[in-house]
This record gives structure tokens, sequence and C-alpha cells, in this order.
């Protein structure tokens, strides 16, 4: 049977949509002939606004024990009736509401007690990158190397929006944030770093959610320096325009990384809680991962709000001096 609409999968966060985005280019480039959906979170849909590799992106309001919008996006995937679905999300609500909307090949990472809700199951390769085990999925169709660099895109308004905050060289980007607080390198540190290189002649621009805006504003205060504080002021795509124009990115585990990985820009990265195992680290030529090994890490998936020993270790051993030599030596090497 000929596989005329396909639908992708990726209802997580906005880091695992950026990375389903190489799953989205190949998928498209092995049926060039397909119209190719993809159903994420409403609030992630402007992630995907200027993807020229996909016909319509689907949102669903996802929240615990929420029937009505599950019944809802059934109902919407039950009408395109789909050819092939395919989905790096494994969560039961996923697999269960591709399973009732009639799609006759459904394709996912194997589990054994969700078998029966897929059609095809492949196992979850180790030591590579999350993005590029999504391709796996589409292993049947191909046995040529896939393409599994992230990308995102962005408007040319979006653009000169970025180019207002930006000085014509030297701009390094920095966010300091994250969800989970046992994610964040400690906040003197980050006030130490950034006094370092602004005396450097680096023009420092804050990104982040509208609810790091407080935390930015305070390293900025405390290191007394002169920085654009950019949190809340641009959308995923505008922050992607914005960092593709920057020489680098200090962030931690974070969707920032995400980002500054999918427009090539070069991610300096602390992992405290989390590790590289988990497939999510930067991956760029000359991208840096700071860490320190210890016997309490990983401690979880998406760490914590308080390190479960109280201590905090993994990113307080994380040195501010040692991080500001490793980014400027980074730096002069590509310039």
């Amino acid at each position: 049977m000929p596989i005329k609409k396909i639908l992708i999968v990726q209802t997580a966060f906005i880091g695992d949509v950026i990375l389903v985005t190489p799953l989205i280019r190949e998928t498209k480039k092995l049926f060039p002939d397909a119209e190719v959906s993809v159903l994420v979170q409403k609030s992630n849909i402007s992630i995907l606004k200027y993807n020229p590799w996909i016909e319509k992106v689907i949102g669903m309001e996802k929240s615990k024990f929420d029937l009505f919008n599950f019944f809802k996006t059934l109902s919407t995937l039950r009408k395109v009736k789909f050819d092939l679905a395919i989905t790096p999300h494994r969560s039961l609500r996923t697999l269960l509401l591709l399973y009732l909307s009639g799609i006759k090949r459904r394709h996912g990472f194997n589990q054994d007690n969700k078998k029966v809700l897929l059609t095809d199951k492949f196992k979850h390769p180790k030591g590579v990158h999350k993005a590029e085990k999504n391709l796996e999925l589409l292993s049947p169709f191909t046995k040529g190397r896939l393409d599994w660099h992230s990308e995102l895109f962005y408007s040319d308004e979006e653009l000169v929006k970025a180019k207002d905050v930006l000085n014509p060289e030297r701009n390094i980007a920095i966010a300091p944030g994250s969800v989970w607080n046992t994610k964040r390198w400690q906040e003197e540190y980050f006030v130490e770093l950034c006094s370092k290189l602004s005396a450097e002649g680096w023009n420092l621009i804050f990104i982040g959610s509208n609810g790091e805006k407080e935390l930015s504003e305070r390293i900025i205060k405390k290191a007394g320096i002169v920085a654009t504080n950019s949190c809340g002021n641009f959308s995923i795509t505008g922050s992607a325009a914005l960092l593709s124009l920057c020489d680098g990115l200090i962030c931690n585990d974070s969707g920032a990384l995400h980002i500054g990985n999918a427009v090539k820009t070069s991610v300096f990265a602390f992992f405290g809680p989390t590790v590289k195992r988990y497939g999510y680290y930067p991956f760029g030529a000359t991208d840096l991962l700071f860490e320190v090994d210890m016997d309490c890490r990983p401690c979880g998936a998406h760490g914590h709000k308080k390190c479960p020993l109280g201590h905090h270790n993994c990113m307080r051993e994380i040195k501010p001096e040692y991080v500001f030599e490793r980014i400027v030596a980074k730096l002069s090497s590509l310039t």
C-alpha cells in the first residue's frame, strides 16, 4: 500500500521537539510525495512554524486525565486517515491514541507492556545521540546513513529583531535557567564568569523565558556589568535567530542547548544531575561539555528541585575560573 500521509508524534518538551526535526526532514526526503504532519503539544506548535518539510502541525492540549482533549485529538487523526505513524515518544497515552486512530502502520520503540499498540517495534540503539536514535524508526525504508543533525527555521523579521540586541561582533548568549533547580549551575558562578567575560570585551545577551528574567537581572547586577536581558522577549524561533548570530551559548542542560545546536552555534553546557549517556548532549564540533565524575551521578533523568544528598557538588565542583579559561581558549581558536 502506498504511503501518502505520514504522522510524526512528539508531545514531550521543547528539546524533544527540536531533536525530532532530523526525523521530520529525513522522512520527507524518503517520501517526497507524501504529506508529512507532526503532532506536538499546542504550546510547542510555534517551534515548527517555519519548517519547510511539514505540511501541517497538529496541536494537542496535554494534561493528566484530560479525556476531552484526548478524544478531540483522536477525532482529528481519524479524519485524516494517516497511512503511517512514527513516534519516538513512548507514553501509553500517545501509543493508545495512535492505536485507536486506525493508523495501519505504527512505528515506535520496543516496550514489553505496550507491544500490542505498535505494528513495527524497534530496539533502542545504545551510545548514540537521541536525534540519531530517532532515525532508527526509518530503518525499514532505507539502508543508507541519514543526517541526524537538528535544525530550526526562523523569519527574516526575527533575524532583524535579533540583530538589534547584538554588537557587530563578540557576542555570547547566556541561558542560566532550567525548569529543574538542580540542573542550574550556581548563580554566583554565573556572576563570576560573566564578570570575567565582560572584562574581556564580550557582549553578553541573556536569554530564556519570562520566568528567568529576574534570575538574569540578578546576575547582571551582581556582576556589575552592562548586558542585555532578553528573557521573555524572544520566541523559540526568535531565540534561534539570535543564537545563529552569536559566537557561543553558555547554558545548562536545557532547551536552550538544543536551540543552539540546531543553528550551529558553539554550545558550552553544564551537566550535573544528568549525564551524556542519556543522549541529550551538545553534539557540535566546537561544543564544550562541563561535568565532574561523581558516584551519585546521574540522580535522575530530569534532575530534581533539590539535590537528594543536599550538597549539589555535581555543579559546585565545576569552577568558574576553569570554565572561563576553557571557553576563552575555544573561542580564540575559532577566530
